[in-house]
């Protein structure tokens, strides 16, 4: 973290370079995350924000893969023989409310105020 005076290459080498907003021109283009303001509380909610975006990721992950793994093998018809299966448009309409499920799941993140 830095604004660019002397530690443009330490900010190029980290793992995740901040630059700070009022910093040197060549700092923004180094960094990673660029923080508008000079306020270094801003760095606390940006380590907070990235921690929830990473927790609502393994949320949407998880709830994908146990819809997939569940919906997948009906509607490939494994389980025809047993008189469970979907039909088609079901299937294609269950993938379609999975998809918007994660968006909105992720849409949450907006509410998350700095």
């Amino acid at each position: 973290m830095g604004d660019g005076v002397n530690d443009v290459a330490a900010i190029s080498t980290a793992n995740v370079g901040v630059a700070m907003g009022s910093g040197v021109d060549i700092s923004k283009e180094a960094g990673d995350v660029v923080i508008a303001s000079n306020k270094l509380v801003d760095i606390v909610f940006l380590i907070e924000f990235s921690r929830k975006v990473r927790r609502k990721f393994l949320e949407n992950l998880f709830w994908a893969f146990i819809c997939n793994t569940i919906l997948l093998p009906i509607a490939a018809g494994a389980f025809y023989g047993y008189g469970i299966f979907i039909k088609p448009e079901i299937g294609a309409i269950v993938m379609m409310l999975s998809d918007v499920s994660v968006v909105l799941n992720s849409l949450r993140l907006l509410k998350i105020k700095g």
